[in-house]
C-alpha cells in the first residue's frame, strides 16, 4: 500500500507554487502528473460523475505502471472546488453530488497529491479539510528577489544594478520571467538597467501601463 499524502499550496498568482511541486518531483526522481480539474466538468447531467471515476481510475492505473509513485498535481484546484453558493436548488444538489463523489475518491486515494490555489476564500471547505498539510507560498522577500533577478537576468545589467531593482520593486517569479522573455525581443546592446526597470514596472502595473495596441 502506498501511503496517502495530500498537500494544499496557496498563495498569490505567480509565486511559484507549480514550480515548487515540479522541483520536488525532480529532486525525488518522480514523475509529475498534471491534472486540470475544470476539464472534468461536463454540461450534460450525469457525465461529471463518469469523468471523476475515470480520472481516478486512470491515475491509479498510471501510478501502478511506474516504478515509484508519481506526484499528482491538481493545478488551480479552486476552479473545480469553488464554494457552493448557488440559489438554484437543483444546481446546488448537482454540485453537492459532484463534490461528494470527488471527496469519496480522495478518501480511497493512495499516493502523493498536491493541489494549488490562488483563492483560498473561494475554496470549498470540504476539500480544504482533506489536505493534511496547508502551506502558503508567499511573494518573495527582498533577499529572494535579489537571488532570482541576478540569476535570471545575469549579463543584462551589473549584479549591483539588478539587486537595486530587486530592492525597489516587489515582483513575483512569474513576473520576472515575463521580463526575461521581453528582454529576449530586444537588441542585447539596448538592454540595460533602465530597460529592465521599465519592464518590471509594466509587469507590476498590469493592464494599467505599457499596453501595446494592435489592429486598426
Amino acid at each position: 500500500m502506498v501511503p496517502s499524502l495530500q498537500v494544499m499550496l496557496s498563495g498569490p498568482a505567480g509565486t511559484g507554487k507549480t514550480e515548487l511541486v515540479r522541483q520536488m518531483a525532480r529532486q525525488s526522481r518522480r514523475n509529475l502528473l498534471f491534472v486540470r480539474l475544470e476539464e472534468t466538468r461536463d454540461k450534460y447531467f450525469g457525465e461529471n460523475e463518469k469523468h471523476i471515476a475515470r480520472l481516478f481510475a486512470d491515475l491509479h492505473a498510471t501510478s501502478r505502471s511506474m516504478s515509484r509513485p508519481p506526484i499528482i498535481l491538481f493545478n488551480e484546484a479552486d476552479s473545480f472546488f469553488y464554494s457552493r453558493t448557488s440559489r438554484d436548488h437543483n444546481l446546488q444538489n448537482l454540485e453537492n453530488s459532484i463534490v461528494t463523489q470527488f471527496l469519496n475518491e480522495l478518501e480511497r486515494f493512495e499516493g502523493i497529491l498536491f493541489a494549488t490555489t490562488n483563492y483560498t476564500d473561494a475554496m470549498d471547505k470540504a476539500f480544504d479539510r482533506r489536505s493534511a498539510f496547508k502551506l502558503t507560498v508567499p511573494t518573495p522577500d527582498a533577499q529572494v528577489r535579489k537571488l532570482l533577478i541576478t540569476r535570471m537576468l545575469k549579463g543584462y545589467a551589473s549584479p549591483g544594478e539588478l539587486q537595486a531593482i530587486a530592492l525597489r520593486h516587489s515582483f513575483t517569479p512569474a513576473q520576472l520571467n515575463n521580463v526575461f522573455r521581453k528582454l529576449l525581443l530586444h537588441d542585447p546592446r539596448q538592454c540595460n538597467k533602465e530597460l529592465i526597470e521599465r519592464l518590471v514596472l509594466q509587469e507590476l502595473s498590469g493592464w494599467a501601463r505599457g499596453r501595446a495596441q494592435v489592429g486598426y
